[in-house]
């Protein structure tokens, strides 16, 4: 849970794949932390504030490997992780005071859905982070190819 991994064969330029990926994920909050003319590690940058954000800040870390005419693909959904641990953090603590405000347990009433709403919200937006990543291992030898 939480890591994707595939494999396509890519018969495009590989530079020009590798200057694709740069693109696609420095616009998401990524940073280069490594380069070579096989690989591609991009890592850390800012942290994903909403779930209403771009699926694709929701990746920690990935890294592009080329070998043998196929590109290799491994990422961590460490971003998506922080995000909920808020989320659930932040609820936990609202049940708190809300039971320590009001002296009633009715009063974290509001709350009670939540502790099922968080594990269905990590499945849609893994998925949406998943079915992203797919369409663009799908579409990268055409992207390749636009100069």
């Amino acid at each position: 849970m939480g890591t994707y991994h595939r494999e396509i064969q890519l018969e495009a330029d590989h530079d020009a794949v590798l200057d694709r990926l740069v693109q696609v994920f420095a616009s998401e909050g990524l940073q280069v932390t490594h380069r070579d003319d096989q690989s591609l590690f991009l890592d850390r940058g800012e942290t994903m504030n909403s779930p209403r954000e771009h699926p694709l800040r929701g990746i920690s870390d990935i890294r592009f490997h080329l070998e043998d005419g196929r590109l290799v693909t491994d990422a961590s959904f460490g971003r998506l992780k922080q995000l909920m641990k808020f989320m659930g953090l932040f609820l936990g603590g609202m049940a708190i005071v809300f039971y320590v405000l009001f002296q009633d347990w009715k009063a974290v009433l509001p709350l009670a859905p939540w502790p099922i709403l968080l594990p269905i919200m990590w499945y849609v937006f893994e998925k949406r982070i998943v079915k992203e990543l797919d369409v663009l291992m799908a579409n990268l030898p055409h992207l390749a190819a636009v100069r």
